[in-house]
């Protein structure tokens, strides 16, 4: 095997695929959601695909936006909607709709 070869072999051992890391990123964003909101939402289903929940939330990550980031709009929003009529909409679909994201991220500034 050509030393190249070798080299590129060896950089690429340890090195987790992104879908992975971003799967692992809003699993850790739906933990802290779960702690806050009293919810149970979970980044797969049952054969290991990414649920809804998980998937917006890769949506923005995909865009830019940082896991803290959108760990900060869910505590926000959850200190902000906990024991209101709003509280049902403590949901990855709602928080981290593209339509949404921005504006909830901006109070948290």
């Amino acid at each position: 095997m050509p030393e190249e070869s070798k080299i590129m072999q060896l950089s690429l051992v340890g090195v987790e695929p992104k879908e992975d890391k971003l799967i692992r990123m809003a699993e850790r964003c739906l933990e802290l959601l779960n702690e806050k909101s009293g919810q149970k939402f979970n980044a797969k289903n049952p054969k290991g695909i990414p649920t809804a929940a998980a998937s917006i939330i890769i949506d923005r990550l995909n865009e830019g936006y940082t896991e803290q980031q959108i760990k900060q709009v869910f505590a926000r929003m959850c200190r902000e909607w906990s024991g209101t009529e709003l509280q049902r909409n403590l949901a990855p679909t709602t928080l981290c709709r593209r339509s949404n994201f921005e504006k909830y991220l901006a109070k948290c500034v």
